[in-house]
């Protein structure tokens, strides 16, 4: 098996036959399915084994007792298979028909390519959506502005916002976990579990820590422009005045945005180094400074919450920053790729 399909579903069963249809008419079909029910509902689990028996595409499911969060049961599943390539699909996602074919082909052009993003789109989860110029981009991979700062390329933007720019394959810093294809063996290089990611992740920023190991491991990212997919994303287009970004915030659940501060804490402590050059240091902690005003403005909870368990998780937090220093050096992750940087361990 050259192609393993990660999907973790989460009380998605409705929409899972729309994402199955789309990788029935992929052109490349030598992959299989490998698929983790984290809803802890008998019920789901029962529709979307159902999907998945009617679908008639290779497949293996799991489920469980609890809900083990997304990182985890991609960790789950990557145990099941050695597939040399993985694909991570979210439940609420749909690939066109060359998607596959054109996303390892870019994966394949480069031994150093370790993880490739396509082009997405955001999905208003109609069945055979079509791109125009007007519809907005859900991600084209991850950009690094600073340690505390990497988000989506162009997200909430459109064709026409853009240009040509869109339409360029280049190196990127990382990939979205929403829909990203892996190299295993680049992977395991830079995980002390030899997993994708981080056990201590439950949801959110796991594909940022993926990405900044990745980085440090002198393996490169992809961004493949050929490679079309939708996204049914559920946070917002993006809204610029503090009264707005507050208002947006506090209709985000409490477990989600807790989840979001907390591990960005824990990326600050697992990768910060003079490496990174005092601007990048300087910068985060701008940042950083108004993404607790913010939090703390819009839900003092969440706030407290998210410190608290970040103070109780702090000695394993020091103890996964040293194991990473042992295993990748550090290095400056703004600007061109890390290949070639003295110190590299990747080959």
């Amino acid at each position: 098996m050259k192609l393993a399909i990660q999907i973790v579903l989460y009380h998605r069963s409705k929409h899972f036959m729309k994402l199955l249809a789309s990788l029935e008419k992929s052109d490349l079909q030598y992959f299989e399915l490998f698929c983790y029910e984290n809803s802890v509902n008998q019920e789901e689990f029962r529709k979307s084994k159902s999907i998945l028996e009617a679908s008639g595409l290779i497949h293996h499911i799991l489920t469980g007792n609890r809900n083990i969060g997304f990182g985890n049961a991609h960790n789950a599943l990557w145990r099941l298979h050695e597939a040399p390539f993985v694909l991570l699909l979210n439940d609420d996602a749909w690939l066109t028909p060359l998607f596959l074919e054109k996303a390892l082909q870019r994966m394949e052009a480069d031994q150093k390519t370790a993880a490739v993003s396509g082009l997405l789109y955001r999905w208003d989860g109609s069945a055979d959506p079509c791109a125009t110029a007007g519809t907005f981009i859900d991600t084209a991979g991850l950009e690094y502005n600073c340690l505390a700062d990497i988000r989506d390329r162009f997200a909430g933007q459109t064709m026409k916002d853009i240009g040509d720019a869109l339409q360029e394959p280049k190196e990127i810093f990382g990939v979205s976990g929403a829909i990203a294809l892996l190299r295993r063996s680049a992977v395991e290089r830079v995980s002390p579990e030899q997993l994708p990611f981080d056990p201590s992740f439950f949801m959110y920023k796991e594909d940022v820590d993926l990405a900044i190991r990745l980085r440090r491991g002198g393996f490169i990212s992809w961004y493949e422009p050929m490679a079309v997919a939708f996204h049914q994303r559920g946070l917002k287009l993006g809204t610029k005045t503090w009264f707005a970004r507050i208002q947006e915030e506090r209709k985000r659940p409490k477990v989600l945005r807790q989840a979001s501060l907390l591990n960005q804490w824990k990326l600050d402590i697992y990768h910060a180094s003079v490496k990174l050059g005092w601007r990048d240091i300087f910068k985060s902690m701008v940042h950083e400074a108004k993404r607790k005003v913010l939090t703390f403005l819009s839900s003092p909870t969440v706030f407290f919450f998210a410190a608290e368990a970040f103070i109780i998780s702090l000695p394993a937090t020091i103890r996964r920053r040293r194991l990473l220093k042992q295993l990748l050096p550090d290095v400056r992750l703004s600007g061109a790729s890390t290949r070639g940087e003295e110190g590299s361990r990747a080959s």
